[in-house]
């Protein structure tokens, strides 16, 4: 749900961070990040990471996610091609901050999950 393969890219523009010249520390909505912190989340492909990962894919988006946007979703249907199953809630936020969004993302889930259990418990 909300793929963070822009997590750098949004910490780093959110506090105007340059590279070789980061602080030691930033406050980013109260949450204390280090500069170790980004150098590493800078070096890790997080799509790259998920690569091993060969089984089907349920990606849940928020619409209007405005910490991840739905662009972000690309790499990973490029990855996965026809195992991946794109659900967007339309109007959603990041969190999914309204009890109708949570609410999709509930069943939508439970929905994935019991159709894969129906047609094959041994790969669930």
């Amino acid at each position: 749900m909300a793929p963070g393969n822009v997590v750098y890219y949004d910490i780093s523009s959110r506090v105007h961070a340059v590279p070789g010249r980061y602080e030691e520390v930033y406050d980013i909505g109260g949450l204390m990040m280090s500069r170790e912190f980004l150098e590493q989340v800078r070096r890790i492909d997080i799509v790259e990471e998920a690569r091993g990962y060969d089984r089907e894919v349920l990606v849940i988006h928020g619409e209007l996610d405005e910490k991840v946007p739905v662009y972000a979703v690309g790499p990973y249907l490029d990855l996965y091609g026809d195992k991946a199953r794109l659900e967007i809630i339309e109007g959603s936020n990041h969190q999914f901050s309204r009890v109708e969004w949570k609410n999709r993302v509930y069943d939508l889930s439970i929905e994935y999950i019991k159709e894969k259990i129906g047609s094959s418990e041994k790969e669930i």
